[in-house]
């Protein structure tokens, strides 16, 4: 999948919102990370190329962004997080 997106209703009071970059070595945590947070999204990069990350990340809110990607290569501006504004 380009995205997957996980609710866990029985966090909805708690609305934390986590971003996963990931490749396919990331394909067996979605349910592990379902637990902990009420929106868990899954953002695989080489399926979106009809938008940039910081795009996706600033039309979204997330709360936590984290990369889980099985390469040496996470640099150049869509990786640029320090562009992006801080609440």
């Amino acid at each position: 999948y380009k995205e997957l997106t996980i609710f866990n209703e029985d966090l909805k009071e708690d609305q934390k919102k986590i971003l996963i970059i990931k490749d396919s070595y990331a394909n067996f945590y979605p349910l592990l990370f379902a637990q902990r947070f009420y929106q868990t999204t899954f953002y695989d990069q080489r399926y979106n190329s009809d938008r940039t990350l910081v795009e996706y990340i600033d039309e979204n809110d997330f709360d936590i962004v984290m990369i889980i990607y099985n390469s040496n290569h996470i640099t150049g501006p869509n990786y640029n997080f320090f562009d992006l504004p801080v609440d």
